[in-house]
């Protein structure tokens, strides 16, 4: 397999620190339909999904019919695309000798990849999800900054179709009312992780745009994410306590 391909470093930026955050390894596959990134947390309680499609990338060239898994590095990854501007233009290559070619005309990087056979992607999570509410990125992190200050846990409860979020410290309280119309007709109420969320939003700060949030009682908070000139990234977050 061999492929190669230019685009922004913006996203990847991005997504890099994300995937430090999560684990030492992630994986990736190219195939018709573009580049899929795939990682899971060491507890096991984060997980995401990242396709880059094609038509996002300029060109595309892929020489092969079956998607080939790899694996990488993440800090590697990150320490690389650190060091381009955002808005600098990168090219990636595969050639089939084990290494990621990541460039541009001043700089140029080789990450050495890990083969298919010794690396699993996750397995994709499938769960119904009965409250969906649709937000905006810029929401998302004013809701992270509102609970910053307190203790690891915040509560997502929609009660006569409000929208409420809890949270508890040690020497205070909040409630924020995140929506006062009518959002469902089905009351719900979970737990989830806020230092896995903010490291989300840091990550993904100037890149994510809108954000459609699904979750419903003691299941998974799975946030979908439009990244402009990239793709659809897929985050899921585990109730907590939950592994």
């Amino acid at each position: 397999m061999t492929f190669s391909f230019s685009c922004k470093a913006k996203a990847w930026k991005g997504l890099a620190s994300l995937l430090k955050t999560m684990q030492e390894e992630a994986t990736f596959a190219v195939d018709q339909q573009g580049v899929h990134i795939n990682c899971i947390n060491g507890s096991r309680v984060t997980q995401i999904d990242f396709t880059w499609l094609h038509t996002n990338l300029k060109e595309f060239k892929y020489d092969d019919i079956i998607a080939t898994l790899v694996g990488f590095s993440t800090k590697s990854l990150d320490d690389v695309m650190r060091r381009f501007d955002k808005d600098a233009e990168i090219a990636l290559a595969y050639t089939g000798e084990g290494l990621l070619q990541i460039s541009n005309e001043a700089k140029h990087y080789s990450l050495r990849l890990i083969p298919g056979d010794a690396v699993e992607a996750p397995r994709k999570i499938k769960v119904d999800l009965e409250i969906n509410i649709p937000t905006s990125f810029e929401k998302l992190q004013e809701i992270l900054g509102d609970l910053q200050f307190m203790q690891e846990a915040m509560t997502f409860e929609v009660k006569e179709g409000k929208f409420s979020i809890y949270s508890e410290g040690d020497t205070a309280k909040a409630h924020l009312l995140i929506s006062n119309s009518m959002v469902s007709e089905i009351e719900a109420y979970s737990e989830y992780n806020i230092p896995y969320l903010q490291d989300l939003v840091t990550a993904m700060k100037d890149v994510a745009e809108s954000v459609m949030m699904h979750w419903g009682t003691d299941k998974p908070l799975h946030l979908v994410m439009q990244i402009p000139e990239a793709g659809e990234l897929n985050y899921y977050l585990s109730p907590y306590g939950v592994k």
